[in-house]
């Protein structure tokens, strides 16, 4: 999983071509533990904005498998 933590928090646009999951880990979301899992193909062409402090990962069932991270801060 990766996830950074404030002062050090990204937002980023993910896109891979396999599987891509998040799991909101903020213990004052309402969503807390909840997940939410996207089929990312290279024909879906889908990508996930996902928001600071949002662990993600991706699990790559394919041999060939390509992701790319588009960060909003300086790594």
């Amino acid at each position: 999983m990766d996830f950074q933590y404030p002062p050090a928090v990204e937002t980023k646009v993910f896109r891979c071509t396999c599987g891509a999951s998040i799991v909101d880990l903020r213990p004052e979301s309402a969503t807390f533990l909840h997940h939410v899992s996207v089929d990312s193909t290279a024909t879906s062409y889908r990508a996930l904005n996902v928001a600071g402090r949002f662990p993600h990962g991706y699990l790559k069932p394919e041999h060939h498998t390509e992701a790319t991270y588009i960060a909003g801060a300086f790594y």
